[in-house]
């Protein structure tokens, strides 16, 4: 086993170099790819807003705005699309859907943030490394050498703190590339977000209505001394408007 460290040892800090510099072109790659989904995925979220206004209030047919919204390939009118398409179902069917479109979204914006991380965390480490075989390379060449002197092992060291730099200028790109993706995933996702409770809101009011429930503000009056009748007071209630019962089949009271 020390044999075949000692000869990856003499293999030097090459090898490190050549894996960090895959390294930093497989990410520069990375980079220009996620950029571009990033950039076809952001949408206008106010002009968004308005046309969803409009066709909330009957302005428009909802079904081709939903279309519309489908074949814009933002990550807000995607998710707005389902929303809309979602709106013959319940409130609480009609937000499964959509957080499971909104699952998917951020599984599609995450893809290969990961190996970002991965190259931002590891890339100093493995520079490291390399300066640490440079350094033992340079010292075993010292030991058999004819002569003495510093100029003996200088380029075997410089030649390995070379591997730290170069680990360091792979990682940091790295980084800031990762959190700039991920703050960008938040902000669409943050987006998609507010207008699906922009449909919601009127969703929910139409399905009450339609059942034959309404938001009922009176209360009976709370007892200023019990903090709890207070509360309870001050909450809307929902309540649902029934028939009356004909009083001929009403059970006589004792």
């Amino acid at each position: 086993m020390i044999e075949s460290f000692m000869s990856m040892v003499q293999g030097g800090v090459e090898w490190v170099l050549y894996l960090l510099i895959a390294t930093s072109v497989v990410s520069v790659v990375l980079f220009v790819e996620r950029a571009w989904v990033y950039r076809k995925a952001t949408a206008s979220v106010a002009s968004l807003r308005k046309a969803i206004i409009k066709v909330l209030h009957g302005d428009g047919d909802r079904e081709t705005i939903a279309r519309k919204f489908a074949e814009s390939g933002t990550v807000a009118g995607r998710t707005a699309a389902v929303a809309l398409s979602e709106m013959s179902r319940s409130p609480e069917a009609a937000r499964e859907m959509v957080e499971a479109h909104l699952l998917e979204e951020k599984k599609h914006l995450d893809r290969g943030l990961n190996f970002l991380a991965t190259v931002g965390s590891n890339a100093p480490f493995v520079g490291l490394f390399g300066t640490v075989l440079g350094i033992v390379k340079a010292f075993h060449d010292l030991a058999h050498a004819k002569i003495s002197g510093p100029q003996v092992v200088m380029a075997g060291i410089s030649e390995a703190l070379v591997a730290t730099a170069v680990g360091l200028m792979v990682a940091i790109p790295a980084v800031i590339a990762y959190n700039a993706f991920r703050g960008k995933t938040k902000r669409l996702l943050s987006d998609a977000e507010m207008l699906v409770r922009i449909i919601f809101s009127h969703h929910i009011d139409d399905f009450l209505i339609e059942h034959g429930m309404a938001a009922d503000q009176n209360s009976a009056p709370a007892n200023a001394e019990n903090p709890n009748d207070v509360v309870a007071a001050r909450t809307p209630q929902l309540v649902l408007h029934e028939k009356p019962r004909d009083k001929r089949h009403a059970v006589p009271s004792a």
